[in-house]
């Protein structure tokens, strides 16, 4: 998939770099400089994807998983310096306004990168939805993003076309605004995700199919790490006071064959087995109640 990703990007960069140096157009040149990063994105996603496919071990338990997100970072802070590159470009041709040239040329280009960047966002969505990778739908969304200015970077030369050349440089700015409107969303989304935050969707599954299993009376408590695109759980159910240590055992590890068949992502779950009471407070847990 990422490789797929890096040869449609790159190829689109190339085609409008070529044509932004011919046309001597600064949004098909901040367009390229974005898109040519967009590229250089599946390296390190396809690197931290490799180190994901080592299992755990002594030394690193729950495997390497967390390098995706840290990855995800790093990415994001290159796609911060192609705008500030984009910015500082526009706004010198601001200062400095130039008519492009072979502006057919020039919207050929920008129809290309849209074209390329639609097929990536297309893709990355599809493998990222089946894959459940956060870092990797937001990439398909940043593609569809990038599809748009694209389009954005033709409307500019049109208006250059027909006598306006300041319409280049503020398409320039444009593509600018929206690339760190993407900085900011992704980069929110992927430290929320380092942070440890949940969603109430995915908690609501796991209590859904726990509560289907026989001898399962309630689910408590119930937390979710994710580490990439894959996810750990843990969680307390409870089962009938009279039962034996080996059904409680039985029914425990129902649960967790369950979860593991229905949500790809995770990759272990554990489960902590409480005696079923409707006594307020649980009287099973006053010695540990003051530690929490």
């Amino acid at each position: 998939m990422l490789k797929v990703s890096l040869c449609v990007l790159a190829l689109a960069a190339l085609g409008e770099g070529i044509m932004a140096w011919l046309t001597a157009s600064v949004g098909l040149l901040a367009d390229m400089i974005h898109n040519f990063s967009d590229a250089l994105v599946a390296l390190p996603l396809w690197f931290a994807f490799s180190l994901a496919k080592k299992k755990p071990s002594a030394t690193y338990p729950y495997g390497l998983y967390r390098v995706e997100d840290f990855v995800g970072l790093a990415v994001v802070l290159v796609i911060a310096g192609s705008g500030l590159w984009t910015g500082y470009e526009s706004i010198q041709r601001l200062i400095h306004p130039v008519m492009p040239q072979n502006i057919a040329l020039g919207v050929f280009g920008g129809v290309l990168g849209a074209l390329g960047n639609e097929v990536v966002a297309r893709y990355r969505l599809s493998v990222g939805t089946e894959i459940h990778s956060h870092a990797l739908m937001a990439e398909g969304h940043h593609a569809r993003v990038d599809a748009l200015t694209s389009l954005g970077v033709v409307v500019g030369l049109v208006f250059a076309a027909l006598g306006y050349p300041v319409a280049d440089p503020i398409a320039g700015l444009v593509i600018t605004f929206l690339i760190f409107s993407i900085v900011f969303e992704t980069g929110k989304a992927l430290l929320f995700r380092i942070l440890g935050k949940t969603d109430d969707e995915q908690v609501n599954e796991i209590r859904l199919i726990a509560r289907g299993i026989d001898g399962v009376e309630g689910v408590d408590r119930i937390k979710l790490q994710w580490l990439g695109h894959r996810c750990f759980a843990d969680l307390c159910v409870t089962v009938l006071p009279h039962v034996s240590i080996a059904e409680a055992h039985r029914i425990t590890e129902s649960v967790r064959h369950e979860l593991l068949h229905h949500l790809p992502a995770l990759v272990d779950v554990t489960i902590h087995a409480d005696p079923f009471t409707t006594e307020s407070p649980d009287p099973f847990h006053h010695l540990t109640a003051h530690h929490f």
